[in-house]
């Protein structure tokens, strides 16, 4: 009868789809609205369809390893931090976040969390005090440059807005301070 009642609907241009409370499933429906309207633009849909299969592959790695702490270095708003919670890990985030103005945000998304900390400042080589670039769409702010390619495929969205100075720390410096021991599971997610 399902099956029945599903070809009446396809002949009539709908296609059923089951509830799901899965948040991979749910953004592949979503794209499929967008991009069924659009159908022969192959770029956009290699780069739409490349998300959900990252994230699906997070998800994965995550349970397969039962990760237990998730280091977020380069944090920005907390958006992977989200990502992760959105995709059903639950054990602590560490997020390392330089910039003035994403700490109140990230601060208070860890306040609300429980299992979220935030530190602020960034991650290098060597302790230092150092110029961070901050570009004009956030997500490509640095303490490197960015370089030819990505001014070439992202042109304004790199544009400078501001130098601002941060202080940097080494990972091994504050491995201690995140409570990393024998049998922890650690993932290292960095955006830099």
């Amino acid at each position: 009868m399902k099956q029945f009642l599903r070809g009446i609907f396809r002949r009539l241009g709908f296609e059923l789809l089951h509830r799901t409370d899965d948040p991979i499933l749910k953004e592949l429906r979503e794209l499929h609205e967008t991009l069924r309207l659009d159908p022969s633009n192959r770029v956009r849909w290699e780069d739409s369809l490349a998300l959900p299969a990252a994230h699906s592959c997070l998800r994965h790695l995550v349970e397969l390893h039962r990760i237990d702490l998730l280091i977020d270095v380069g944090a920005n708003q907390g958006q992977f931090a989200r990502l992760a919670r959105a995709l059903g890990y639950t054990e602590e985030i560490v997020s390392f976040e330089p910039l003035r103005q994403h700490q109140e945000t990230l601060h208070a998304a860890a306040a609300a969390d429980g299992h979220w900390r935030v530190l602020p400042f960034a991650l290098g080589r060597e302790p230092a005090e150092m110029d961070f670039t901050v570009h004009r769409n956030d997500v490509f702010n640095s303490l490197h440059a960015v370089n030819a390619a990505g001014i070439a495929r992202f042109r304004d969205m790199v544009a400078v807005d501001r130098i601002e100075r941060v202080s940097v720390r080494t990972l091994d410096s504050v491995w201690p301070e995140l409570g990393v021991g024998a049998g922890r599971r650690v993932l290292l997610k960095t955006d830099t």
